[in-house]
């Protein structure tokens, strides 16, 4: 799961810079940032992904993107995720199943 979650998290962090330059073009706030609109590719879209990334309550001041196992790479099992979610105290990270207790 070790190489699963560094693809997951260095896909978010891509993910997360590109949020920032949404935030500062808008400006100054993430309302209106999407995964649809950023100035990078969706990462869930190349080829042999193993996550599925989606961006949701954008705010002013933040913001979550969650990254969820996707369910055929797991053999058909449960689809785990990582969650990450940016706001005014900074970043925090959580995982569920293989994931718990990520950082």
């Amino acid at each position: 799961e070790f190489s699963k979650s560094t693809e997951a998290l260095t896909s978010m962090a891509v993910l997360r810079q590109s949020m920032e330059r949404c935030y500062l073009a808008i400006p100054k706030t993430y309302i209106g940032c999407d995964i649809t609109n950023l100035d990078v590719e969706n990462p869930g879209n190349s080829p042999g992904a193993r996550f599925t990334y989606a961006i949701s309550g954008q705010t002013a001041a933040g913001y979550t993107i969650i990254a969820s196992r996707n369910t055929i790479d797991c053999g058909g099992g449960t689809a785990n995720w990582i969650r990450l979610i940016q706001s005014t105290a900074g970043v925090a990270r959580s995982g569920s199943g293989a994931f718990i207790g990520i950082k």
